[in-house]
């Protein structure tokens, strides 16, 4: 890497990857791991307060929070890294268990394999059906209206270009909300061009009927105005998201 494509490597890693905005936000972030792995952050608490007995398992451990922290656009998956060795330490919690506490031997098996079956159930309860959807249901409705170009969300709209053959606005195939907010996509010239291009939109939206909660379009990547004036709503997909998006909608604009 560094000898063949070196200043990429500074502009994609150092000026864009380590400096780039926020998504989810963290305190949402650290109550999913406290809710979802439990025994992991009990164990990575434990790896702060024996730091002396390990140093190398208590270091990680703080550098893995000081990433976190430091770390603007944090994501679940990229506290994968510190699973291994959050297990490795598991041993050493259970021996200190045992020697401080005079437990018999059966008792902490016993409290811990409720935890684990509840973070079975709920991690397959919670991603069981996420951003499941129906691919040709909305491959068929893209090519009823036989669109010239696709424009819309990463997740999905790559994809859907191969399924039905439509290429993508520009050749653009990374719409990434981040790109957006660097300055690097505008997203007013960029609806501008899909409404000029005679383009479906790709976009999340929320629906909350109860609540009187409607919109359409809620992705960053649009110009909300352009697309308000020049595109309809023509089909409507309910979707679990990570967020509080409920549907992904398909706006035609011509």
């Amino acid at each position: 890497t560094i000898i063949f494509a070196f200043p990429d490597f500074i502009k994609n890693v150092f000026e864009y990857s380590l400096n780039r905005s926020q998504g989810i936000g963290k305190s949402n972030i650290v109550w999913f791991f406290i809710t979802h792995d439990f025994i992991l952050f009990v164990l990575l608490i434990f790896s702060l307060v024996n730091i002396k007995r390990n140093k190398f398992l208590g270091l990680l451990s703080v550098f893995g929070i000081l990433f976190f922290f430091l770390y603007q656009d944090i994501y679940y998956l990229y506290l994968n890294f510190l699973i291994p060795f959050l297990v490795l330490s598991f041993p050493e919690f259970y021996s200190s268990i045992q020697r401080n506490f005079d437990l018999q031997k059966a008792i902490l098996p016993t409290i811990l394999i409720p935890f684990l079956l509840y973070s079975l159930i709920t991690y397959t309860a919670g991603f069981m059906d996420l951003q499941k959807v129906n691919l040709v249901e909305i491959t068929d409705a893209i090519k009823k209206e036989n669109p010239k170009v696709l424009y819309g969300v990463n997740d999905i709209t790559p994809s859907l270009s191969h399924s039905t053959g439509v290429p993508l606005l520009n050749g653009i195939i990374d719409t990434n909300s981040n790109i957006f907010r660097k300055g690097i996509l505008n997203s007013k010239k960029m609806t501008a061009d899909a409404i000029y291009q005679k383009a479906i939109i790709v976009t999340h939206g929320y629906s909350y009927p109860m609540q009187g909660v409607e919109e359409q379009v809620v992705d960053e990547i649009f110009d909300k105005e352009q697309v308000k004036k020049s595109c309809k709503l023509i089909k409507s997909f309910p979707v679990q998201m990570e967020g509080a998006e409920n549907r992904l909608n398909l706006l035609r604009c011509f």
